[in-house]
């Protein structure tokens, strides 16, 4: 009496198949959902190491940068040098002139004693 009818294997069977075809299909879409998660894994790796790189690029050139106050205190020093040496310029040509010049009034003074006697 307890005899199960012939459609309920067959029920059974094709339950059986829809439930493996269902678990092949989950078991694909896991393993997609396991190679997108190693790929943005693999690109997050790459993010990182790339700023890294930028990291000690913007680090050397934050070591390396002449700011605007060391600019200003290199012309100032160029400056006064400039203004040093013209100043030393003006002194040796000023002590020169009046060399020549006292040189120039010794001969005057020379020649008219000569033409005076």
């Amino acid at each position: 009496m307890s005899e199960t009818p012939p459609s309920t294997d067959t029920t059974l069977a094709l339950l059986r198949g829809e439930l493996m075809t269902a678990l092949a299909r989950i078991e694909g879409d896991v393993r997609l959902v396991l190679q997108q998660q190693q790929q943005s894994t693999q690109r997050v790796d790459d993010l990182v190491g790339e700023t890294r790189r930028h990291d000690e690029r913007l680090d050397a050139l934050e070591r390396t940068t002449v700011t605007r106050e060391e600019l200003d205190a290199r012309e100032a020093r160029m400056r006064a040098a400039v203004d040093e040496q013209a100043r030393r310029r003006l002194t040796i040509l000023g002590t020169v002139m009046t060399c020549v010049m006292g040189a120039i009034s010794a001969a005057i003074a020379a020649i008219a004693l000569v033409i005076n006697n």
